[in-house]
């Protein structure tokens, strides 16, 4: 049976808050670590809240920190701006080529729909 649509929204109550907060932070955890086992890279996320008075870092031995921080750091500016902005224009383009499927969705819609 499928979820129903999550309604994104702020949460006001401060104890939901907490909670879904852990449940994501759990989850980010588990993913980051799917993902570094399956295409067997080194990864690390930094995770900070007001919750925790001190940063939490994955993986908890920080083996891979050390490493993928360096490789970050070793890497020019020059060579970090033209990776960021590769990223821009691919998100770009696909967000060009989602528009242009729903425009062609919508006048097809409309022109079966047209009162005759």
């Amino acid at each position: 049976m499928p979820r129903s649509k999550v309604k994104l929204a702020f949460i006001k109550d401060n104890k939901a808050w907490k909670n879904s907060f852990m449940k994501r932070k759990e989850w980010l955890k588990n993913k980051l670590k799917e993902v570094s086992i399956l295409c067997s890279i080194e990864a690390c996320v930094i995770l900070y809240s007001s919750y925790e008075p001190e940063l939490e870092v994955w993986p908890e031995d920080n083996t891979a920190f050390p490493n993928v921080l360096n490789a970050f750091l070793t890497k020019s500016p020059m060579e970090r701006r033209n990776f960021l902005l590769n990223r821009i224009a691919t998100s770009r383009k696909g967000s060009a080529r989602l528009s242009r499927r729903s425009r062609s969705r919508l006048w097809k819609t409309a022109i079966w729909q047209w009162p005759t």
